[in-house]
């Protein structure tokens, strides 16, 4: 499995045309912090927070947690220097979360166990603390 390292491909503030924000922070230790906030219609928010950290076997996993539930957990399938694949075919209604990153864009397809997928474009958020 590659360092986390090679994970800062990921690190800084994303904005997509729907206003959700996905923040992810610089390497450190042995893992990487991230968190989401995505807009409904009603003006509240859900909060996520994401985490990618080496495991005691020496692997590399995504935790996606809601609020008070049990963070998810999303064994790394595949990786490049703009390209992690998480799955976990057990998962319930999420079995692929994959991120890519060409250029100034990032892209988060999240892919459920019939293929279904939903796909989400990100720019970089203009000011940093949004």
């Amino acid at each position: 499995m590659p360092p986390l390292e090679g994970f800062d491909w990921l690190a800084g503030c994303w904005l997509s045309r729907d206003g959700v924000v996905e923040r992810w922070e610089s390497v450190t230790g042995a893992s990487i912090s991230g968190s989401t906030l995505m807009p409904h219609a009603d003006g509240d928010q859900v909060a996520q927070s994401l985490r990618i950290a080496t495991t005691d076997a020496g692997g590399v996993s995504l935790y996606a947690q809601v609020g008070s539930q049990p963070a998810r957990v999303f064994p790394l399938m595949t990786s490049s220097e703009s390209l992690a694949v998480f799955e976990d075919p057990l998962n319930g209604d999420i079995r692929r979360i994959t991120y890519r990153r060409e250029g100034e864009r990032l892209t988060l397809i999240i892919q459920a166990p019939d293929d279904e997928a939903w796909e989400t474009h990100y720019e970089p958020c203009a000011t940093p603390g949004l």
